[in-house]
């Protein structure tokens, strides 16, 4: 069965996006929703990388030492890097073991990586983010 997920993510950046999933039973636990969501946003991520790579205009050897140098002088090396899926998935389990985020379906929280939720066609996803106080 393939399921439309609308997933809203309540954090400062505010983000909400829908993604599609095939599920093959009426439940799914919630460590594979985290990762289907980790799987979307690394893939959505790495695309970006894509695209922005071919953006870059090719500069002749000259143009790019003198980029290089003004980089290296204003301590500003930015690379960008491929995200792996995996290894967003383990820090994303560890946050939510660590009550960083929670998560909500259709209004019902669940609280353990092995909670079973009901597939149905009209989920609706709540990814809550907890950001701790300066000093609390």
């Amino acid at each position: 069965m393939e399921v439309t997920i609308k997933v809203h993510e309540k954090s400062i950046s505010k983000a909400n996006f829908e993604y599609k999933f095939i599920v093959t039973s009426d439940t799914i636990e919630v460590k594979e929703l985290i990762l289907e969501k980790v799987r979307q946003e690394v893939l959505s991520y790495n695309e970006n990388i894509v695209e922005s790579l071919k953006q870059i205009n090719m500069s002749n050897a000259f143009e790019t030492a003198l980029n290089d140098e003004a980089k290296t002088s204003l301590g500003n090396k930015r690379t960008l890097e491929f995200e792996d899926i995996e290894k967003q998935y383990y820090t994303a389990l560890d946050g939510f073991s660590k009550s960083k985020y929670f998560i909500f379906v259709n209004n019902k929280q669940y609280h353990h990586l092995d909670d079973k939720i009901e597939v149905t066609h009209s989920m609706n996803v709540l990814f809550m983010k907890i950001t701790p106080l300066v000093g609390g």
